[in-house]
């Protein structure tokens, strides 16, 4: 039952997060102000979240998951409310409250959630943790969109500060379930080193994440090819599918579900390289997405299992940091790349980096197939 109301929470946590993505673009030109400034917005979201995670890692470890991950949730709230005021310096402010909201539950659930689950299924637990994360990922856009044009903008700030509500409220219950933590000593802010490994991998995997969820919109439309929102579709109903995989990780050990996986991220950005019509298009995106959804629970997992018990929430704070470097350096970099040398030389750059996340992954495959996961402390 907590490994439940762990995953129910990912998925308020992350429809909330999702459900605004498309929406605050729109309430931020409705202002006066430029695309320019909705960059501003995403840059102030993951610098505060990247920034956030070395203290959110510390207060995990000195004073429970179950409380850092409510205090999240009630930011994540917080913010939806403020985005409803018509000032740009307000949801600037909000927004930076929402990435220190979004580093305490990433953070925090994580931790929690390898906290409730047993140590011998920790794989599949993070395979359901990651399928509700993938649901949100369906559906949540398209949700925010349809409130948006059916309710006005308050209505669908309210809808998420309410959906942000419902994860305060199991948080908090899971918190007085598991009972208080109070450790004392320990640095305010902190990472921890024990895995890099899978974060390394995680960060060079989601660096081609910008390349086939946002920049491919730019790129159909240089070849001339219809139909994207089949490839979408499709790319997030393989995503939800493949999450149940990831218990094999738990007979067979992490490394051979990342192995496969990598291969699966390089192929997908190979395929998507080569399109020129929808079909192999959609193939890309879908080898893409069942690569990532190898990958993705059985590095979370191994990062779990390398983390000492009492340092968890440091582990989780580095690790789960990977995602946000891998994808904003991404689309600095392919932006860039793009511009200047066209969409071939930057999806084959994404490909480049899933070898190399193999490379990484056989040269530590030692340390890889000796990590066991560790009980609790």
């Amino acid at each position: 039952m907590p490994f439940a109301l762990v995953c129910l929470t990912s998925l308020a946590t992350f429809t909330n997060y999702m459900m605004l993505n498309p929406v605050l673009p729109l309430q931020i030109t409705r202002l006066g102000e430029t695309a320019a400034f909705v960059g501003v917005t995403i840059a102030a979201f993951s610098g505060a979240s990247v920034l956030a995670r070395p203290f959110m890692g510390s207060a995990v470890d000195r004073r429970g998951s179950g409380l850092i991950l409510a205090i999240g949730a009630g930011l994540l709230t917080l913010a939806s409310l403020v985005y409803v005021v018509p000032s740009l310096i307000g949801l600037l402010i909000a927004r930076m409250a929402h990435g220190i909201g979004w580093a305490a539950v990433n953070t925090a659930g994580t931790t929690l959630a390898a906290e409730v689950a047993p140590p011998l299924r920790r794989g599949e637990a993070m395979g359901w943790l990651s399928l509700s994360k993938a649901l949100a990922a369906a559906i949540a856009p398209a949700f925010g969109l349809l409130l948006l044009g059916a309710l006005g903008y308050e209505m669908t700030f309210a809808a998420a500060a309410g959906i942000g509500a419902i994860a305060l409220v199991i948080a908090t219950v899971l918190t007085r379930r598991n009972g208080p933590v109070v450790r004392r000593g320990g640095s305010m802010a902190s990472l921890d080193a024990s895995s890099i490994i899978p974060a390394a991998i995680l960060a060079l995997v989601y660096a081609g994440n910008p390349l086939v969820q946002s920049f491919i919109v730019l790129l159909v439309v240089d070849r001339g090819i219809e139909g994207v929102p089949v490839y979408y579709l499709i790319s997030g109903i393989v995503l939800i599918l493949v999450q149940p995989l990831a218990r094999i990780s738990d007979r067979v050990g992490r490394g051979p579900n990342m192995a496969i996986g990598l291969a699966g991220v390089a192929t997908g950005l190979v395929l998507v390289f080569a399109a020129g019509d929808l079909p192999l298009l959609v193939l890309g995106g879908a080898i893409w997405s069942a690569g990532v959804g190898l990958v993705e629970p059985a590095s979370t997992a191994l990062a779990l299992d390398m983390a000492p018990p009492d340092r968890r929430g440091a582990a989780m704070a580095t690790y789960t940091a990977a995602f946000q470097v891998g994808n904003a350096g991404g689309a600095l970099t392919w932006g860039f790349v793009i511009a200047t040398a066209g969409f071939e030389a930057a999806l084959a750059g994404a490909a480049g980096c899933a070898v190399v996340a193999l490379v990484i992954l056989k040269l530590g495959w030692g340390r890889v197939r000796a990590a066991a996961p560790a009980r609790a402390a």
